[in-house]
């Protein structure tokens, strides 16, 4: 009998000690997320939808995540005084007008940069201006098809959505005209009074094509915008079915186009011609270009890639950035660094690059993962990384599409958090110092807010006085 016992002992003592380990393993696992925590949780935890179109509205919106409902109650310390307000309004099913609460939930004017605000969202086809204290100054507003009337000749070639209902980008100039873009379909300039001033569609019947994520005005007043073909077959990437090829076309400050090239050319006429190998993988085979910045020659002398003329684009699909010659057109410098589905790539006056990493901190767990993003600020030629920004538990930053980055005279950055609906501005010790929340909602009790496009800030003296 004891023999058996003793049998039975040793034979439990190393199961039990498996469990205890095991139990243990997965009590500090948890406890400081250690590998496999987000892969585990990215099979089991269902991620919070990240888009999503309430009932009876056009546009683009975004579930309002609760921290930032719960940020909106708490921002004046009244919690109950603030819901009061926003309980008046009468919310019904659709968008809901503003309500009349301060969306500026942070401003310390000792160390925010002072200036204006233009932003762009996805409630309806608006530019607002505001103030640091989040006060309307100015509006532009055009319909779509006011401005492309026969639109419905070619929209079955367009994007899913038809016709669009807001303005994607927007770029000011300083006696107030503003060229908008609508994502997928057209670019406008505008007048103080929103009226048009000239149109380029991107698109004809015989070229099914459309503007799209961003443009750059250089000083010499040529507008350089990210354009695609739809339905076309590029051999070079796939013999066997059509694409959405990316471009570049290249405007004249009336409007009319002067040149146009492909970006998947670009690659593959260069010695980076491996970073295409990507998108033969994407359903589109499209590099998804998504930022774009013209140089001004100022910091030619740190190398050649920086000389007047040459373009910086962000490509989505092979989490690239990369550098086009003026002149050739061919890509002349390219980098697949440590970041993932990348967005607002852009050259700083000290030769370093600032970028939007939308899901970089977990690159391993593949494009599903839905987790944290971040700012990166890192040198382009010898590939270190100087200052990076990720959010905090109070200030969750996890924006895994769109967004912008921009960075400011006074060394901060300005932070369009695109699906949050916010912009936030923080120093380099990562003290955030400014941050408006969208009041652009619908939905039946405000779970929608829109997409935050763009954040811009300009020189308070941007606009002269005598009409903002």
């Amino acid at each position: 009998m004891r023999a058996s016992n003793s049998r039975v002992l040793a034979r439990a003592v190393p199961a039990l000690a498996i469990l205890a380990a095991g139990f243990v393993y997965g009590f500090f696992t948890h406890k400081y997320q250690l590998p496999p925590y987000h892969l585990l949780r990215s099979l089991f935890v269902e991620p919070e939808p990240i888009a999503s179109t309430p009932p009876h509205t056009g546009g683009r919106w975004e579930k309002t995540p609760a921290w930032i409902r719960d940020l909106e109650l708490h921002a004046d310390g009244e919690s109950g005084e603030t819901e009061a307000r926003l309980s008046a309004l009468g919310y019904l099913d659709g968008y809901i007008p503003p309500p009349q609460v301060d969306q500026v939930t942070t401003h310390d004017p000792s160390l925010a940069q002072d200036g204006l605000n233009l932003y762009v969202s996805g409630h309806a086809p608006e530019v607002h201006l505001i103030n640091m204290q989040g006060e309307a100054l100015h509006v532009w507003r055009r319909e779509f098809l006011t401005i492309w009337p026969d639109y419905e000749h070619y929209r079955e070639e367009a994007s899913p959505e038809d016709p669009p209902h807001y303005i994607f980008r927007a770029w000011p100039f300083p006696n107030g005209d503003l060229l908008a873009l609508f994502e997928g379909h057209g670019l406008v300039k505008l007048d103080r009074d929103s009226e048009v001033l000239w149109s380029y569609a991107g698109a004809t019947h015989d070229r099914p094509s459309g503007c799209h994520h961003d443009l750059w005005v250089t000083d010499e007043g040529e507008v350089y915008v990210l354009t695609y073909d739809r339905g076309k077959n590029v051999p070079s990437v796939n013999d066997s079915s059509t694409i959405w090829e990316d471009h570049i076309s290249i405007l004249g400050p009336d409007g009319a186009e002067r040149d146009r090239f492909s970006v998947i050319e670009s690659f593959r006429s260069s010695p980076y011609s491996s970073l295409l190998e990507p998108i033969v993988r994407s359903p589109y085979h499209s590099l998804h270009a998504n930022s774009i910045q013209v140089f001004d020659g100022s910091l030619a002398g740190a190398s050649e890639v920086f000389r007047k003329g040459n373009i910086l684009i962000s490509c989505r699909e092979n989490n690239a950035v990369a550098i086009i010659d003026a002149d050739s057109h061919q890509v002349v410098w390219a980098l697949a660094g440590p970041w993932l589905r990348q967005h607002s790539a852009r050259l700083l006056d000290d030769g370093s690059m600032l970028l939007f990493d939308n899901r970089g901190r977990d690159p391993e767990l593949g494009e599903s993962y839905f987790g944290s993003s971040k700012i990166m600020q890192f040198d382009p030629l010898q590939q270190s990384i100087s200052w990076t920004y990720e959010g905090t538990d109070q200030r969750p930053f996890s924006c895994p599409k769109m967004g912008v980055c921009q960075r400011l005279p006074n060394g901060n950055t300005l932070v369009t958090d695109s699906i949050s609906g916010r912009a936030f501005e923080v120093t380099k010790a990562n003290e955030i110092v400014w941050e408006w929340v969208s009041p652009h909602r619908a939905g039946t009790d405000g779970e929608y807010i829109a997409t935050l496009c763009q954040m811009l800030r300009l020189d308070a003296d941007f606009f002269p006085l005598d009409w903002r």
